[in-house]
């Protein structure tokens, strides 16, 4: 009892500087252990600086003045050339419509549609990739590159992959790109 006593007298007359030792020693132990470890790895990768702050800033300026001179412009269009756009990257894949689509383009130019099937491809961001797999029968060879001159003018987006030649026809392998769809639907 009477070490306890000892131990109890001696914290309350050295209350004062045990007050002033353990914040010490907390505040040294996280300078050490937290703040210097991040502050060296700051100071080794170039940190934030005021320049760098004030030209990303200059940046995003400018990418939003951009911004509102595209809309500026976008709203300056006429309908029909808003609905043109829209048909060039499309808010959405539209199978049907696109599909229907390539059996215009395909009877137009004189050809059999054999085939088609679209398959979606991993891409980043919001553009998606949706590839085409065209089956082509009929015609000869000067109707098939006409048909081809005719994708490459048409309003769509249109990549082809791949031409295979084959006794009963063609087959091709074509991307074309749509905007995600944002909404949820």
């Amino acid at each position: 009892m009477e070490i306890k006593n000892k131990f109890k007298n001696f914290l309350v007359a050295n209350f004062g500087l045990f007050s002033f030792i353990i914040p010490l020693v907390l505040l040294s132990f996280s300078y050490f252990y937290l703040l210097a470890p991040k502050y060296a790895y700051l100071k080794e990768i170039g940190g934030l600086t005021l320049q760098s702050l004030k030209e990303a800033v200059l940046t995003k300026g400018e990418y939003l003045s951009n911004l509102k001179e595209l809309k500026e412009v976008y709203n300056r269009l006429s309908d029909d050339e808003k609905e043109r756009l829209k048909q060039i990257l499309p808010k959405n894949k539209d199978i049907t419509n696109l599909f229907i689509h390539f059996e215009n383009l395909v009877e137009k130019n004189g050809l059999e549609l054999g085939g088609i099937n679209f398959t979606d491809l991993k891409s980043e961001g919001k553009i998606k990739i949706l590839n085409i797999k065209l089956s082509l029968k009929g015609g000869n060879y000067q109707i098939f590159k006409k048909f081809l001159q005719n994708l490459e003018k048409d309003v769509k987006i249109l990549d082809v992959n791949s031409v295979n030649f084959s006794v009963d026809g063609y087959d091709l392998s074509i991307n074309t790109y749509y905007l995600e769809d944002s909404s949820g639907q």
